[in-house]
């Protein structure tokens, strides 16, 4: 008994400088994408992609998790992580890829579903047989894939939603009734027709579908007015990812992040974070094709 208090109390001592010594040394990680995917039988499922540097990273999860369903893998590896105080850290000795998974801890009420997202850029996938009871704040595009609602938003905020379930109402068809006059004549009595009950539903449907309609159609239009820089900010940005510039428009202008990485010989967590400023700047963008990153020149420039 004593063995065992004192291992417990030296994990505990491990966990605590683990986690003393990750503050000093950790680093954010370069997340690439976050999708959040609620199943059909409710459960919500998360998952994180994204790039790592060597030590100790650290990363804010979108969604409040379970924890014991957290994993962590690093170019397809299964580590072991530390997770307190909404923050997951991933110990890494070089630079790579890392993808976490986990099951969002939810909350019930009346007969709802609900959950928070963070002050993060997410992608929302929606399965057939959930219905969500409130529209997403900031939405930034919708679409389908394989019959799944996608629709990319920017948080904070909150999502509710319920199950859908079929629910049948069975049609009462009257019957003719005999009457009997005093000759013993058989009549048959007038009926008048029940009217169709109309049904408030009927109406706040169609409402409903043309409000989020509009919504979604307004919110595009204030993304196309986006402006995008028309001219290099160079002081934001560093010999590098001049490189990657060139390099792209040597290529005629687009290239397979692969490639790219091949051409220049750089670190592919290096490469991804020069990306992803260059995207955010403007001046390249970046398209899922083949489940690969392709990388598309979105002006003329001119380099030094």
């Amino acid at each position: 008994m004593k063995i065992v208090i004192g291992l417990s109390i030296l994990a505990i001592v491990f966990i605590v400088i683990a986690i003393l010594f990750s503050s000093i040394v950790s680093a954010e990680v370069d997340v690439e994408e976050i999708l959040i995917h609620i199943k059909s039988n409710g459960v919500v499922i998360v998952e994180i992609r994204g790039a790592v540097s060597k030590g100790f990273n650290s990363i804010h999860l979108p969604v409040a998790p379970i924890p014991i369903s957290i994993e962590t893998y690093i170019n397809n590896v299964l580590i072991p992580a530390i997770y307190t105080n909404e923050t997951l850290y991933i110990p890494s000795t070089s630079e790579g890829v890392f993808y976490v998974r986990y099951v969002a801890n939810t909350t019930s009420v009346n007969g709802k579903v609900l959950f928070k997202i963070a002050n993060e850029t997410v992608k929302l996938v929606i399965e057939p047989g959930i219905i969500l009871l409130s529209i997403p704040r900031n939405i930034i595009s919708v679409s389908y894939d394989d019959g799944n609602l996608v629709i990319e938003i920017i948080g904070p905020t909150t999502i509710e939603y319920t199950l859908a379930t079929a629910v049948s109402t069975p049609i009462t068809i009257p019957t003719k009734e005999t009457h009997t006059t005093p000759t013993i004549t058989p009549t048959t009595p007038t009926t008048t027709p029940t009217p169709f009950p109309l049904n408030p539903t009927y109406i706040t449907i169609p409402i409903a579908a043309i409000f989020i309609v509009i919504l979604i159609i307004s919110s595009m239009k204030k993304r196309r007015k986006q402006s995008i820089p028309t001219k290099l900010i160079t002081e934001k940005i560093d010999e590098t990812d001049k490189q990657i510039l060139r390099k792209l428009k040597e290529l005629g202008g687009e290239a397979f992040q692969s490639d790219l990485q091949k051409a220049l010989n750089i670190p592919k967590a290096t490469l991804w974070r020069h990306v992803k400023r260059l995207e955010k700047l403007g001046y390249i963008e970046v398209r899922k094709e083949l489940r690969a990153n392709k990388l598309i020149l979105k002006k003329r420039i001119e380099l030094d």
